[in-house]
């Protein structure tokens, strides 16, 4: 699986990338998770996993990639 951080019309999203291109997962989870790292502080990674599965809301060219993490509290 493979997790990724976007911009779409000036809004941050997060999602997972599949062969047709990305599964907005802010959308379906927005009113929980605000981004990756709540996603992986709560320990959630198997909510993404189940969308890989469902249709890409958008193609890849169709968005501006950010950093997975976009604001990390410590680099190593």
């Amino acid at each position: 699986m493979r997790l990724a951080s976007f911009q779409v019309e000036e809004k941050d999203r997060f999602g997972v990338v599949t062969a047709e291109g990305l599964v907005d997962a802010s959308v379906r989870f927005g009113d929980r998770y605000s981004d990756l790292l709540a996603v992986l502080r709560d320990d959630a990674l198997d909510r993404l996993r189940d969308l890989a599965d469902e249709p890409a809301d958008y193609g890849l060219d169709d968005v501006v990639m950010l950093r997975p993490i976009t604001f990390p509290e410590k680099i190593i």
